[in-house]
């Protein structure tokens, strides 16, 4: 008995019974779809043969055609990411050399083999050339860091750029609630709310003096600052005035979400949630050569890789990005920024026909736009997958 294996790549959500029905009605004159006309007879038809139904733990889904001949048997399996092809040629009743042979067919004339062996490369290359974390993968492959900026994926927009401005000033400074609101230009109670409520700020506590305005000292903790006020009679030792001390909130962005803001991890995040209700091998922030890569991620035979920019992208970054794409051979390159790119900079990638800009403000629409493209190719795929069959198998 001679086997062979081949896997194909595919999405998640693959329409395997659109595929199978598709490969039926080409090929059911000379097979017998097994499980859909003789299931109970499977077993009993194979192990004739000595041989039994290849299934895994790893299956979802499997159908068998039988040639009619009782010669040759085709068990196509839908598996976690892949399409499981496997031909077996029963060389002990393998007689007439005018009966049909699977095997020469798959090899020489579907061309299965190096479709597979094309996906099978590109997995093994980004698997050998991937492995190294770029600084912000290091961030996002650590699952605490994670949940601390994971808000930043659920908060307004408005609320997202308030953060920004903040560090964009202050970075990890501690700041009085009324140089928030100044720079805000926002009422000092709602400021206060928010900075009280969000969960981004860390919350201090300042004795400071009214007659000279000196912080003489700041706490964690409000208890341990009233007992260093009581304790110091309320005597300022810079201006020696007394009855001049009180306590005072002041902030501090966390460390994490000054972080997730700063180097846009938050929108690399973001579209890591999104690849990931759709693909099941992506990299996110990893070591190309000395290139960083935000996003790369192998789905409907295609290599894709994108780009995360929560500040401007300029021309430099352009061509950049072009080089880790041929570096990389990546078919499909998406452009994901928060701000708007100049026009010039848009005419350079509107030349490019595999490069494809999601410009947005506002995450919910990120993520609509990027959840479009992929329902679209995942809707699309089956159907050309299909086609390819068809185009192969039409001769049987």
């Amino acid at each position: 008995m001679n086997v062979q294996q081949y896997h194909l790549s595919t999405g998640i959500n693959f329409s395997f019974k659109e595929l199978i029905d598709g490969i039926s009605k080409i090929i059911g004159e000379n097979f017998i779809r097994v499980f859909s006309e003789a299931g109970e007879l499977v077993n009993e038809k194979l192990q004739n043969f000595k041989t039994t139904v290849p299934l895994s733990k790893f299956i979802k889904d499997f159908e068998i055609f039988v040639s009619r001949d009782l010669n040759h048997a085709l068990f196509i399996a839908l598996e976690i990411g892949f399409i499981q092809l496997q031909t077996v040629e029963f060389l002990e009743i393998y007689e007439n050399e005018n009966r049909v042979d699977i095997i020469s067919l798959i090899r020489k004339k579907f061309y299965l083999k190096k479709f597979s062996e094309r996906g099978k490369n590109i997995i093994n290359f980004l698997e050998k050339n991937l492995g190294k974390l770029s600084p912000n993968g290091k961030f996002l492959a650590n699952s605490n860091f994670i949940k601390k900026i994971q808000p930043l994926l659920s908060i307004s927009d408005l609320e997202r750029s308030k953060l920004k401005k903040i560090i964009s000033v202050f970075n990890d400074d501690v700041i009085p609630i009324n140089a928030i609101s100044d720079l805000l230009k926002e009422d000092y109670v709602k400021v206060e709310e928010f900075c009280n409520n969000s969960g981004f700020f860390e919350i201090l506590y300042a004795i400071i003096c009214k007659k000279c305005d000196t912080s003489l000292l700041t706490s964690t903790e409000k208890e341990k600052a009233n007992s260093i006020l009581n304790d110091s009679n309320n005597y300022c030792t810079l201006c020696k005035n007394k009855g001049t001390l009180k306590i005072v909130e002041q902030y501090r962005i966390n460390e994490e979400i000054r972080l997730g803001i700063q180097q846009g991890l938050w929108l690399e995040l973001l579209v890591k949630e999104i690849i990931s209700e759709y693909c099941n091998l992506f990299w996110i922030g990893r070591m190309f050569e000395t290139n960083e890569l935000d996003a790369v991620f192998f789905a409907f035979d295609r290599l894709f890789l994108i780009e995360c920019k929560d500040t401007s992208f300029g021309q430099n970054d352009f061509y950049s990005l072009a080089g880790k794409a041929e570096a990389l051979h990546a078919i499909h390159i998406f452009i994901i920024t928060t701000h708007e790119i100049h026009p010039n900079v848009k005419k350079i990638v509107d030349k490019r026909k595999n490069f494809k800009i999601i410009c947005h403000h506002e995450s919910d629409k990120i993520k609509d736009e990027l959840r479009g493209i992929f329902a679209y190719l995942q809707e699309n795929y089956p159907q050309m997958w299909l086609r390819y069959f068809v185009h192969q198998l039409r001769n049987f």
